[in-house]
């Protein structure tokens, strides 16, 4: 049986283990949100590249006292296109409207150009050794760039393209956010518990 004279210690014990557990239930938020974000591009999207998938993290970091958890996706620059797909509203969704800036054309891969993923091949199709032919229609709007056997390989067009956001980190973020405060009262009221009986 705990007398009160027990209290002061078990409430420092308590103050000790709290940082520990809130730093454990937001690691956990990270890991399920990257779960829920991959979860949700591979079912709004059609199979996209490995890396594209890998690109969805869900991370936790503690400075001091402060412990944000982020959910993100092609970071660095090297998959620009996973954060278009996601929208450019904060929280994704909305529209991102692409045209063409350095070149007279937006170029879409078509065909033998794109992987069994849906991705393409080159880079470009300065990089693509096999187009020999460009047509182009008489407004100049659209057009084609064919191979050496005439298959169509890449697609021309003075856009504006436009691409609805999918939202599948923005989605995911909402489903889990709501349900932290409860998961992290649990395991704070567990700690407690534990200091307790202990």
């Amino acid at each position: 049986m705990k007398t009160v004279h027990q209290l002061p210690d078990h409430f420092r014990e308590i103050a000790r283990r709290l940082p520990q557990v809130q730093a454990s239930a937001a690691q956990d938020l990270a890991t399920r949100l990257e779960e829920r974000g991959q979860t949700n591009f591979r079912s709004r999207l059609r199979s996209r590249s490995g890396r594209a998938l890998a690109s969805i993290t869900g991370t936790m970091t503690q400075r001091s006292e402060v412990i944000e958890v982020a959910l993100t996706a092609g970071e660095k620059g090297a998959l620009d296109y996973v954060r278009t797909l996601e929208g450019p509203n904060p929280g994704g969704g909305g529209v991102t409207v692409i045209r063409p800036v350095n070149a007279e054309f937006l170029t879409i891969p078509v065909g033998p150009v794109l992987t069994g993923a849906g991705v393409a091949r080159y880079k470009s199709p300065r990089t693509d050794p096999e187009v020999v032919r460009v047509v182009i229609n008489r407004e100049r709007t659209k057009g084609v760039m064919l191979g050496r056997n005439g298959e169509v390989r890449w697609a021309l067009t003075k856009g504006p393209i436009v691409i609805k956001g999918r939202r599948f980190l923005g989605d995911a973020w909402d489903a889990l956010i709501r349900d932290f405060p409860a998961l992290l009262e649990r395991d704070m009221a567990e700690t407690v518990e534990g200091v307790l009986r202990g």
